[in-house]
C-alpha cells in the first residue's frame, strides 16, 4: 500500500526499486545483529529451535504411535455395553454350527456309500440334521449381525457426544493450539470411519476368523494333511499381515495429517481471499493446494498397494494349499474312504476365501 493506492510487483527486485519502499526491507535481515549476538553467549542454531518449537502455539501434527491397540478394541466393547458381548457370543455359536455342518455332510456321504438297507433312512436324517444346522447358522447370525448393528450406533451415538463435550469444555488455549482444520477432520473423517465401517469390519472379522478356526479344528480332526499345510500357509500370513497392517496404519496417519493441512489451506484461503485476489497471487496459492493434495493422494497410494499386496499374498497361499492338498491326497489314489477324501478337498477350496476375508477385515479394522 502506497498513498493510498494497492500497487502490485511481480517479484521482490521490483519491490525493492519502489520509492516507497521502507528501509528496513532493504537491511539483510539474515545477518546477526551484534547487541543479539553478544545476548546468544555463544548459542548454536538448534537451541534456538528448540526454543522456538517450545513457545510456538500451534503445534505441528505428529504421527502418533499406539493406535489400533488392544485398547481400541476394549474402548469399543466399553462404550458399546452389552450387545457387543451377545453378538460375540451369537458368532462363536454360529462357527460351532459350521464344524457341525461339515461333520454332518461327511456322516451323510459315508451312509450313501455304505448302501445299506438303512441308507435311505439315515440318509433322510442326515438332510434334516444339516437343515437345522444350516437354519441355525443362518438365525445366529442374523441375530449377532443385528445385536453388532445397535452396539455400533451405541457406540457411535457415545463417541460423538463425548467428543463434543470434551471440545466444548476445551479451554481457549487449545483452539488457538489446534487449526479449525484439524478439528474438522476429526470429526468427519475418522468419526465417519467409525459410522460406516467399523459395523462391517467388526463383523466380518469375528465370522469369518471364527470360521477359519473351526474349519481348521474340523479338518484336523479328520484330514491331518489339510490341517498342516493350512496353517503353515495361516502362520506366514499372519507373519506378513503384522508388516503389512504397520505400513497400512503408516499411511492412514499420514493420509489423516496431509487431509487436515489441505483443510486447513482452504479455511485459510476462503479467509483472506479478497487480499489473495488484491495481491495478484491466487495461482500460487492454487499451486500449493495441489501440492497438498497430491501428497494425500500419495499417502492414499500407500493403503492401495498394502491392500495389493495382501490380495496377493492370500492368493499365492491359497493356490498353495489346494495344489498341495490334490497332490497329497487325491493323486496318490490312497485307500481312504471319499467322505474323507471330499472333506480335504472341500476345506482345501474354501480355506483361502476364508483366509482372505479374516485378513481383509483384520487389516481395515486396524487401519
Amino acid at each position: 500500500m502506497h498513498n493510498k493506492t494497492a500497487v502490485v510487483f511481480e517479484d521482490l527486485k521490483a519491490l525493492k526499486e519502489h520509492p516507497g519502499v521502507p528501509i528496513t526491507l532493504l537491511e539483510d535481515l539474515t545477518a546477526p545483529n551484534e547487541l543479539e549476538a553478544a545476548k546468544d553467549g555463544g548459542r548454536t542454531k538448534e537451541d534456538f529451535t528448540k526454543e522456538q518449537e517450545q513457545f510456538r502455539v500451534v503445534k505441528d501434527e505428529g504421527m502418533s504411535r499406539g493406535k489400533g491397540t488392544l485398547q481400541v478394541v476394549l474402548a469399543y466393547f466399553e462404550y458399546s455395553g452389552i450387545n457387543a458381548a451377545l453378538a460375540l457370543l451369537c458368532f462363536i455359536v454360529s462357527a460351532v454350527l459350521v464344524a457341525c455342518q461339515l461333520l454332518c455332510v461327511k456322516a451323510w456321504a459315508l451312509t450313501m456309500t455304505s448302501r445299506g438297507a438303512d441308507s435311505s433312512t439315515s440318509s433322510a436324517n442326515m438332510i434334516g440334521l444339516l437343515a437345522i444346522f444350516c437354519i441355525g447358522d443362518a438365525v445366529f447370525r442374523l441375530g449377532a449381525g443385528t445385536l453388532l448393528a445397535g452396539a455400533t450406533r451405541r457406540c457411535s451415538l457415545k463417541l460423538h457426544s463425548e467428543m463434543l463435550r470434551r471440545i466444548a469444555g476445551s479451554p481457549v488455549s487449545f483452539f488457538d493450539a489446534t487449526p479449525r482444520a484439524r478439528i474438522l477432520n476429526r470429526f468427519s473423517m475418522d468419526l465417519e470411519i467409525n459410522d460406516t465401517r467399523v459395523f462391517v469390519s467388526y463383523k466380518q472379522l469375528f465370522q469369518n476368523l471364527l470360521c477359519v478356526v473351526t474349519r481348521l479344528g474340523v479338518v484336523g480332526s479328520q484330514a491331518p494333511v489339510v490341517f498342516g499345510l493350512a496353517c503353515g500357509a495361516e502362520v506366514v500370513l499372519i507373519f506378513a499381515m503384522c508388516y503389512v497392517i504397520r505400513a497400512a496404519m503408516i499411511g492412514r496417519l499420514y493420509e489423516s495429517t496431509r487431509a487436515s493441512r489441505v483443510l486447513h489451506h482452504l479455511m485459510e484461503t476462503l479467509d483472506c481471499v479478497g487480499l489473495i485476489r488484491c495481491y495478484g497471487v491466487m495461482d500460487q496459492f492454487c499451486a500449493r493446494f495441489r501440492r497438498l493434495l497430491n501428497d494425500c493422494l500419495e499417502a492414499f497410494n500407500v493403503f492401495a498397494l498394502c491392500f495389493a499386496f495382501t490380495r496377493l499374498l492370500v492368493t499365492v497361499c491359497g493356490v498353495f494349499v489346494v495344489v498341495l492338498t490334490v497332490l497329497i491326497v487325491i493323486v496318490p489314489g490312497q485307500e481312504d474312504s471319499a467322505a474323507n477324501t471330499g472333506l480335504s478337498l472341500l476345506s482345501s477350496l474354501t480355506v483361502p476365501r476364508y483366509f482372505f476375508l479374516a485378513t481383509h477385515s483384520k487389516r481395515k479394522l486396524k487401519v
